[in-house]
């Protein structure tokens, strides 16, 4: 998965209408988002480069949590490797 795959969302946010976040409820996501990373670094499961630019880029559009969380099991199903069945 790259970051191209992020800015390809952020253009599909960007024709989306929905009630964009406020400023201060962009202050929190990023304050809880600065905050889970933190834990999941000490925890060992930190996440790789484009999982953080697409977290940082739904916060900045301002993607209420629902419809990010829908980008985000989005991300994870499209960046998912097949499972190689036993032959």
């Amino acid at each position: 998965m790259s970051f191209e795959r992020v800015e390809s969302y952020r253009a599909e946010i960007r024709t989306r209408d929905f009630v964009r976040l406020t400023a201060a409820e962009i202050a929190t996501f990023r304050t809880a988002a600065e905050d889970a990373r933190a834990n999941n670094a000490i925890e060992g499961l930190a996440n790789g480069a484009v999982a953080d630019a697409l977290f940082e880029m739904l916060i900045e559009e301002g993607v209420p949590d629902k419809l990010q969380m829908d980008y985000v099991e989005r991300f994870y199903r499209e960046t998912e490797k097949p499972q190689r069945r036993a032959a």
